[in-house]
């Protein structure tokens, strides 16, 4: 798997917007204002759903253990099912990119 370009530049990619995904929330999420809007809806102009910082950062653990488990999964199964590794590979990086979409909004929002 070392020598795959595309699986290593997708796990590569993923740990990018993971990073990116950390660096927004810590600059820009505030730390001591207490409840974080996690989901505003437009339309009745209210708070759905609130919660702290560190719920935020748990949700990140989640993403980066799921990163993790997947690039050791992908190198497992390597040499028996490629396919199978460039889907978790590219899996993963949607699932991060999404993430880091997520945190754009909330910390646009808050």
């Amino acid at each position: 798997m070392k020598e795959d370009k595309l699986i290593i530049y997708a796990f590569g990619l993923s740990l990018a917007f993971l990073v990116i995904s950390g660096l927004t929330a810590f600059l820009s999420l505030p730390t001591d204002a207490g409840d974080l809007i996690l989901r505003f809806d437009n339309f009745q102009n209210e708070v759905v759903w609130s919660g702290g910082v560190g719920i935020f950062y748990g949700i990140l653990g989640v993403v980066l253990v799921m990163a993790i488990i997947n690039l050791m999964l992908a190198n497992y199964i390597y040499d028996k099912e490629k396919f199978l590794s460039y889907v978790f590979a590219i899996g993963t990086t949607i699932i991060t990119f999404l993430f880091l979409v997520a945190t754009g909004s909330i910390a646009f929002i808050n």
